[in-house]
């Protein structure tokens, strides 16, 4: 699993303990990949800081912040069923026409090499309603712990099984139903007593993953009916194994902080010549 954030000093020492604190800067490994005609707007800057400078400003509607290619499905982050942990924080400041509970929504993008399609999981506090909602404050929460888990299937690649669809319920199972809302660990599952029949024709298991699913990437963004919506994240965790990344969004350093670091660094160096 690679990343390419630039690693903060105190990351070193992280890594020799399989955890990574990743600071995303504007334009390195985070990028906007918004669906066509959206207003594609949300950036990492210093409006709202969590830690440190900054934050990812979350602007609606159809807004959608990712690390890995979440558009065309080229990256592989990781295998679905090797996912230990995903969390993050996150802040509503404006509600916009959004849905009352309007958090950014975190999604995991996936791929299944063997039955050819791509899915998401989403957690959706609008649809789920499981976080109490504050506007203004910043909040923690574990997706990866979390029962709250919807699935999204957005594309097939070659001939489908019967059935399939573009379909998702927050209150099933029922008999129109291809999903319903799981934990992470559940949706992964390779178990054999089937929910629905609706994948049975191609060979998958009852949430329609194979063993082989991996995460194409992750994204945090809004929906489309969120008009005016204004919201925050940072501090993304993501890990596979024991293999752990957090994701800190900082904004780029003001030139009179990189004028004062390269004073700093001038004193250091004149002080170390004048010791020797």
């Amino acid at each position: 699993m690679k990343f390419f954030g630039q690693v903060t000093a105190a990351a070193i020492f992280a890594i020799s303990l399989q955890a990574a604190n990743i600071t995303v800067y504007p334009g390195s490994s985070w990028t906007e990949q918004s669906t066509a005609g959206c207003p594609c707007n949300s950036s990492i800057n210093g409006n709202m800081p969590r830690n440190g400078t900054g934050s990812l400003e979350i602007v609606g509607p159809r807004s959608r912040f990712a690390l890995g290619d979440v558009t065309s499905f080229t990256t592989n982050l990781g295998l679905l069923s090797n996912l230990t942990a995903f969390s993050y924080d996150f802040l509503t400041s404006n509600l916009g026409s959004a849905p009352p509970n309007s958090y950014p929504i975190a999604r995991l993008h996936l791929y299944d090499p063997i039955n050819m399609y791509g899915s998401e999981l989403v957690w959706e506090n609008a649809e789920t309603g499981n976080v109490a909602f504050s506007t203004g404050t910043w909040q923690s929460y574990n997706v990866f712990a979390s029962g709250s888990i919807y699935r999204f299937v957005n594309f097939y690649i070659g001939p489908p099984p019967s059935g399939f669809g573009i379909r998702r319920t927050f209150n099933g199972p029922g008999p129109a139903d291809a999903q319903t809302v799981q934990s992470i660990a559940a949706w992964s599952a390779n178990t054999t007593s089937p929910l629905f029949n609706e994948f049975a024709n191609g060979g998958l298991n009852q949430f329609g993953f194979s063993a082989q699913t991996y995460v194409v990437g992750v994204s945090l963004g809004i929906g489309g009916g969120a008009t005016n919506y204004l919201g925050y994240a940072d501090n993304v965790t993501l890990a596979f194994g024991n293999n752990s990344d957090t994701f800190n969004f900082e904004a780029i350093p003001e030139p009179s902080t990189y004028a004062l670091m390269a004073l700093g660094l001038g004193l250091m160096a004149a002080r170390i010549r004048k010791r020797r």
